[in-house]
C-alpha cells in the first residue's frame, strides 16, 4: 500500500474497525456484508493484506482454498456470532 493508505479489510481483521464477527481463525474473520446483496451475503476476509486478486501468488493458494471453506461452511450451517466476538 502506498503511504498513508488505508486498507479496510485489514482494519476489520485486525478489529480496529467493529463487526460483529460469525468466524474467527488464525487466518481469517467473517462477517456480515454492511450492505448485503443477498440474504446470507458474508465476506471472509485474511488477516493477511493482500492488495488485489491480481497480486495473488501461489503462496497464498491454500488461504484462498481456506477462505472458500470458511465460507462455504457459513452458508451451509448458517452463521452465529464468533465465540468471543
Amino acid at each position: 500500500m502506498a503511504k498513508g493508505e488505508r486498507c479496510v479489510f485489514c482494519e476489520y481483521a485486525s478489529g480496529r474497525r467493529d463487526r460483529q464477527l460469525v468466524h474467527e481463525d488464525a487466518l481469517v474473520v467473517a462477517f456480515a456484508a454492511k450492505h448485503p446483496r443477498a440474504h446470507q451475503h458474508w465476506l471472509v476476509v485474511p488477516r493477511q493484506h493482500i492488495r488485489t486478486i491480481a497480486h495473488v501468488t501461489h503462496h497464498e493458494l491454500p488461504l484462498l482454498v481456506h477462505m472458500q471453506r470458511i465460507g462455504m461452511s457459513l452458508l451451509s450451517h448458517g452463521a452465529q456470532p464468533a465465540r468471543g466476538a
